[in-house]
């Protein structure tokens, strides 16, 4: 393991507690949305403290908002570290600002992550269940028609996914410690190459800020505490920041106009916040000045 790394600690606030297997944070004004796994259900964390949004079921295994309120769901039918409930299909879901759940798309098999990008679509990562973490697939699905492509289908375990500031897509690959990117041009998804490899734990959760770094939240090695990541735009590992205890922590958001980050810790049910994070975060599509789409028209 290489030690010429810094390692850090920052101070972190606990905003929620008791929400099961909790992943893929979302800022939403002053508000985070999450997700349960093992729970099937959707919280939001206002002021006073988690409300429940909505119980689609099955495992969501991650969430996106677009510009009208609708949260997309990457929907993993009912699988968590160590435990398969298989209760429904695996696929895309939306819940609608009236609370209805529908389906997008039911192609992915178990998506895991999902994020939107520059053309208005939902691209997900989607890892088949096993141990070996030696298969998966990148999709992108139209959230207006349903449509969906496969991308790319990969010798690795997909985790989470985001766009850069450069308008590349990159993707944990939780199995082999890397990051991949892919180039990303009007709509052609080059094909996945190593961009960083983490000295230890396995990437989950990808959030960039708006200086162009990359904060990776890690899941711990043989039993260790996790951590989060700090990678610079070359792909050097810069700084590792110490969190606590725990296994699993899963994924993270930055807020655009406050310096916050959130930090979902599955390991406890716990929802983390600190601000010692010194630079905002990068917006995310579809909310970029750049953005003069609406999510789902710019592909037919």
């Amino acid at each position: 393991m290489r030690t010429s790394i810094p390692r850090v600690q920052w101070h972190f606030e606990t905003i929620a507690t008791d929400l099961g297997f909790v992943e893929g944070p979302v800022i939403v004004g002053a508000g985070v949305i999450v997700v349960s796994l093992d729970r099937g259900h959707v919280y939001e964390i206002g002021v006073d403290g988690p409300t429940l949004l909505s119980s689609p079921g099955g495992a969501p295994n991650g969430a996106v908002v677009d510009r009208h309120g609708t949260v997309y769901v990457a929907q993993n039918g009912g699988h968590w570290p160590g435990v398969v409930r298989r209760s429904q299909p695996g696929g895309l879901q939306a819940i609608h600002p009236d609370g209805r759940v529908t389906w997008v798309s039911l192609d992915p098999v178990f998506p895991t992550d999902l994020c939107i990008g520059p053309d208005g679509w939902v691209y997900l990562t989607d890892s088949t269940r096993n141990q070996k973490y030696d298969d998966g697939r990148l999709w992108r699905c139209n959230p207006s028609t349903g449509s969906s492509e496969l991308l790319h289908s990969v010798p690795w375990f997909p985790n989470g996914i985001t766009f850069g500031p450069d308008d590349r897509l990159y993707v944990a690959s939780s199995g082999d410690k890397r990051i991949y990117v892919c180039d990303w041009d009007s709509g052609q998804v080059g094909p996945p190459r190593v961009f960083c490899e983490l000295p230890e734990g396995r990437p989950d959760g990808l959030a960039f800020d708006a200086d162009g770094t990359l904060l990776v939240a890690a899941v711990g090695s043989d039993g260790g505490p996790g951590f989060i990541a700090l990678v610079t735009p070359q792909g050097e590992v810069a700084q590792i920041v110490e969190i606590g205890a725990s296994t699993h922590y899963t994924n993270l958001a930055l807020g655009t106009d406050e310096h916050r980050l959130v930090l979902t810790d599955a390991t406890t049910g716990a929802v983390l916040v600190t601000r010692d994070h010194a630079v905002l975060g990068l917006e995310l599509h579809p909310f970029r000045d750049h953005d003069s789409l609406e999510p789902g028209h710019s592909i037919a």
